[in-house]
């Protein structure tokens, strides 16, 4: 998956935006169906949840533990 330049700063306040988080998301999933890639998909999946927040914030939401 090839985003071009993006720092890490420029994706987290993208992902604040759900919408723009789930397109993310959709486009992770795709690529680790066909690349397998299981380190960008966890990367990919902790970026949504940090700027979503964090993980204490999700598991509040979702009413599961961290």
């Amino acid at each position: 998956l090839n985003f071009g330049v993006v720092t890490m700063f420029d994706l987290i306040e993208h992902l604040k935006d759900p919408d723009e988080a789930e397109s993310y998301l959709q486009a992770v999933f795709e690529a680790y169906q066909e690349d397998g890639d299981t380190t960008a998909l966890l990367l990919a999946l902790r970026s949504v949840a940090y700027a979503q927040g964090g993980i204490g914030k999700l598991a509040k939401q979702t009413g599961l533990n961290r």
